[in-house]
């Protein structure tokens, strides 16, 4: 999916992550960083008084907009079945990649003189 413009990012929200942990845990093939809990909810605009279980994932697309996003309560979206997982969130990123990249204007020239 890179080849067509797909990046995926991971961010942790708990308190004292052990990224390298996870890193040779998982392998990770894309960046992972740390991200404030708050700001994450803020983000996606999670209510602090509304239950949002993690995963939190949101998927943006080219134009910097948040297309969909998904929690771990969604059992239909992170099943435990992982290949179903796996395919949700394959479909999911297929949607939006097969959508016509938009072309954008070249900057404005300065008139001299």
């Amino acid at each position: 999916m890179a080849p067509k413009g797909f990046q995926a990012i991971e961010s942790a929200i708990n308190e004292n992550p052990d990224v390298p942990g996870f890193d040779r845990q998982f392998k990770p093939t894309f960046p992972v960083g740390v991200s404030n809990g708050g700001e994450a909810r803020t983000f996606l605009q999670i209510p602090m008084f509304m239950n949002a279980f993690v995963p939190m994932m949101a998927i943006i697309d080219r134009e910097g907009m948040i297309r969909e996003q998904h929690t771990g309560s969604e059992e239909a979206f992170f099943n435990r079945d992982f290949t179903v997982q796996a395919n949700n969130l394959r479909a999911a990123i297929a949607k939006y990649l097969a959508e016509p990249v938009k072309k954008t204007a070249p900057p404005a020239r300065r008139k001299r003189g």
